[in-house]
């Protein structure tokens, strides 16, 4: 087998190159909780999850992942997702990956 299809297959399989669901779902908590204090700042935590976005096309679950993991992720791709859905699955994102700040002080996408 050449070093190219070693690549591909060890990525779909969580090879050293591929990126976990935890991973992309703090990708988004983080571009969620970008600091938006003018236009520019919007426009970068927008990029910001949409690279996420991209890379959770490829992710693979970890064996230590929760499962509402895959559904957050899941949902999170989906454009039709209501809002406050939306809203609640970050709530639940903030208290995971950080307890010291509440979601009432941060500046969700969707207002942008």
């Amino acid at each position: 087998m050449n070093q190219t299809s070693t690549n591909v297959i060890g990525s779909r399989a969580g090879g050293p190159h591929a990126i976990t669901v935890r991973e992309v779902l703090r990708l988004l908590w983080e571009a969620d909780r970008y600091p938006i204090l003018g236009n520019h700042d919007a426009r970068e935590a927008t990029a910001l999850e949409r690279d996420a976005l991209t890379k959770a096309a490829t992710a693979v679950p970890s064996p230590d992942d929760p499962p509402e993991f895959a559904g957050w992720l899941a949902a999170l791709q989906d454009q039709a997702l209501p809002n406050d859905r939306r809203e609640a699955i970050m709530e639940a994102m903030y208290e995971l990956f950080d307890v010291a700040c509440p979601p009432a002080a941060r500046h969700p996408l969707s207002e942008a």
